[in-house]
């Protein structure tokens, strides 16, 4: 009786999947078909998913580059028609800047973001 139950819940041979080729990597099947014909399917899909990153990661356009030190910072700030010295001791006494300088500084297209970092 248990080896009718065995045969029952076995398939018969010619319906058993075949093995993969010796050293042939099985692919998963989540991976997207797009990425099945590559050498490496799950390298092609990591650097794709960097390149995506690295696309939605990156900076709005028109936003400015973070000054690399305060002389640059300053050079960028008055090149914007803005004091930097008005901003710099308002921020030594206050120890933060007014929302009417971060408005003076987003109108002239620094965010808030930029300033802060």
């Amino acid at each position: 009786m248990l080896a009718k139950a065995d045969a029952a819940l076995t398939p018969p041979s010619s319906e058993q999947p075949a093995a993969p080729a010796a050293g042939a990597k099985e692919i998963p099947d989540w991976v997207p078909e797009k990425f099945r014909s590559a050498e490496d399917p799950m390298k092609a899909m990591a650097d794709a998913y960097a390149a995506l990153e690295a696309k939605q990661g990156g900076k709005p356009e028109g936003t400015p580059e973070l000054p690399a030190n305060a002389q640059e910072a300053q050079a960028q700030v008055e090149a914007m028609g803005l004091d930097f010295n008005a901003f710099s001791t308002e921020y030594a006494q206050n120890g933060e800047l007014s929302t009417a300088t971060y408005d003076a500084l987003e109108k002239a297209g620094v965010p808030k973001e930029i300033v802060d970092a």
